[in-house]
């Protein structure tokens, strides 16, 4: 990398070196042509990227990115492993996902009703069940009251268990006016039970079909996915295994897009342009093996 600036630091060396040896100049040129040195090398530190201070270091990132790598068949994984991430996206964001999603939750609050409805009448059995077991008790003890009074004489304690009878008469036809109550909830929530029962059929369908196109779909991206797997080792195939460690350390430095591909002057990483200056030194990379982005550091291939 950075082959260009490097050539262009060493022919700024020569020409200061041959200024020297020449010498004849007066004070006023020498001068101005130092100035001139000045503004250039100014001009060529704003062009480098970042980190790059010295030819030195100039030098040394252009030995290190002249490491022979399969740009293309990089770039090729790179594409694989995205459309697979992809389909890792597109999954859970299916439209039959959430067709199934509210099938089963309409299914799901068919059946809570099912069971709150079940509740109320089971609720109405057992108060029906209470008032006659008190309505029973009430009468067995009124009928004793009753033969007690046909063989009382006097007369205030005749009065005294005709008003307890009375008693037991208000109290039966209270529980009476319960179970009658507890009868009609009954109806009620019985013919609740039978609307719903009738609607399950529809609503189980719909999620048997929600099923059924959710596994559909899945099964398209699953082929999907098998396709782009069997590629994948095709293009592994074509990779050392110190290019798949240069490549998977991208990968990880960069979410998931370690290499990029050039379309005219942007990189498709991070979408933004390179320089006239920093396409000279992409396009000094040997034809075949992959550049760095200046802007993201992603690998770059032509």
């Amino acid at each position: 990398r950075l082959v260009g600036l490097v050539h262009a630091d060493r022919t700024r060396d020569d020409e200061r070196a041959g200024g020297k040896e020449r010498g004849g100049r007066g004070r006023d040129e020498t001068g101005c042509e130092e100035h001139d040195h000045e503004a250039e090398d100014h001009q060529r530190k704003l062009r480098r990227p970042p980190g790059i201070n010295s030819v030195e270091q100039l030098r040394r990132t252009s030995h290190r990115l002249h490491i022979s790598m399969n740009g293309a068949a990089m770039l090729a994984l790179q594409e694989i492993d995205t459309a697979l991430d992809a389909i890792g996206h597109r999954r859970p964001r299916l439209a039959e996902v959430a067709t199934h999603a509210a099938a089963a939750a309409a299914l799901a609050d068919l059946r809570r009703q099912q069971a709150a409805v079940q509740a109320r009448v089971d609720a109405a059995r057992a108060a029906i069940e209470a008032a006659e077991q008190a309505a029973h008790e009430l009468t067995a003890k009124r009928d004793r009251l009753d033969a007690q009074l046909k063989t009382v004489i006097a007369p205030r304690e005749a009065e005294a268990l005709m008003n307890q009878i009375a008693t037991i008469n208000t109290q039966r036809s209270e529980l009476d006016e319960q179970e009658l109550t507890a009868m009609d909830d009954q109806t009620v929530a019985e013919e609740a039970l039978v609307a719903l029962a009738e609607a399950e059929p529809a609503v189980a369908t719909a999620l048997a079909e929600a099923e059924a196109a959710l596994a559909a779909a899945g099964a398209g991206l699953d082929a999907e996915a098998a396709a782009l797997e069997a590629r994948k080792v095709e293009a592994l195939a074509a990779l050392t295994e110190a290019d798949v460690r240069a490549y998977e350390h991208a990968r990880h430095q960069h979410g998931g897009v370690g290499v990029a591909r050039l379309d005219g002057h942007r990189c498709s990483g991070c979408h933004l342009d390179l320089s006239p200056a920093e396409m000279d030194v992409v396009k000094a990379t040997p034809a075949g093996e992959p550049a760095e982005c200046p802007q993201c550091a992603r690998f770059l291939v032509r």
